[in-house]
């Protein structure tokens, strides 16, 4: 019985409350015949998304109403917008006041600007920087430098968490020719920027001591390690012991870099060779003589003629003695 009683008090008073806020909601702004005295800044400046009236007024007396009536949006960080007074008066007409109760002083128009991080060329590049250094790691011992080929005007973002991504335009970065920033505010894409340009890659590098023929065999007196840009260079080699014993597959310039696409592994079985046919299988193990049909570098597989069946075979080249089947 009390909760009933309790429930028809509660609800008739609840509705009571919801009558008087609506009713206060939509009141008039300013008692009648009262004067609001309202002062026009020529500037102001605004962090939000949206321009409120006490953004751009003095109001007297202060009527949190008013103030929290919109006049439109915002621009865009560090860009400014502008506002007369005739503007301000319509947007408070629909807020619901008499224009004859408003006393203006102050501006005749107010230039509103948003607020915002300034971001220069200089910033730029030091975001780019960072960018190559923690990527520099994955290239050994090398040194990035990346060069704009544009000049970047200073911009303005938005206040807030700051995040930026950089982009290449090549995902394994070396060969980029381009880069782009992404910028994020509180986890939302403001900005992209695209910045041309060319990245540079110095790393040590072999090159040749002096012209060296096509089909040379490559030693360390014929090579030296010299530091070069290598964004250009389609994989150049970062030691001279990788280059030892490699036969050369076209002429090479003094100084200049000898890349993978150069040269080859030499044959160390070659054509008429006699070698031993391995096949295994478990604990098993079968060999016989056979004559190379062609040259084979270790891991090609080549045709080998059985020596006792006089058939030939496929087998891969294990080094200048063995080869092995299937089995």
């Amino acid at each position: 019985m009390t909760e009933l009683i309790s429930r028809k008090v509660f609800l008739p008073l609840l509705i009571l409350i919801a009558m008087l806020w609506s009713s206060a909601a939509y009141a008039e702004p300013l008692p009648a015949g009262s004067k609001l005295y309202l002062e026009l800044r020529a500037e102001a400046l605004v962090a939000g998304d949206e321009i409120s009236l006490c953004d751009v007024v003095v109001a007297k007396p202060v009527v949190p109403q008013l103030c929290e009536l919109q006049l439109g949006r915002s621009p865009n960080a560090g860009q400014s917008r502008q506002f007369d007074r005739a503007f301000v008066l319509r947007a408070l007409q629909r807020g619901g006041l008499d224009p004859s109760s408003v006393i203006w002083t102050g501006a005749d128009g107010v230039t509103v600007t948003r607020d915002g991080e300034r971001v220069r060329q200089v910033d730029v590049e030091a975001t780019i920087g960072d960018f190559l250094e923690l990527n520099r790691k994955r290239f050994g011992a090398v040194e990035m430098r990346f060069e704009s080929h544009q000049s970047i005007e200073d911009f303005y973002l938005p206040r807030g968490e700051l995040t930026v991504e950089v982009i290449p335009a090549v995902k394994e970065l070396i060969g980029s020719r381009s880069l782009t920033l992404v910028y994020r505010v509180d986890q939302h894409i403001v900005k992209n920027l695209a910045v041309r340009g060319k990245l540079l890659v110095y790393a040590d590098v072999a090159v040749a001591r002096h012209n060296l023929p096509r089909g040379t065999l490559l030693t360390a007196a014929q090579i030296q390690m010299a530091r070069l840009d290598v964004s250009d260079l389609n994989g150049p080699f970062f030691s001279l012991a990788a280059l030892e014993g490699m036969r050369l597959m076209r002429n090479v310039r003094a100084g200049e870099a000898i890349e993978h696409r150069q040269v080859e592994q030499p044959p160390v079985i070659k054509k008429g060779d006699f070698v031993k046919i391995v096949a295994a299988r478990g604990g098993m193990r079968l060999t016989a003589t056979g004559v190379a049909r062609e040259d084979g570098r270790v891991g090609q597989v080549i045709s080998v003629r059985n020596s006792a069946s006089l058939k030939d075979v496929l087998a891969e080249v294990i080094d200048q003695d063995f080869v092995r089947v299937e089995f």
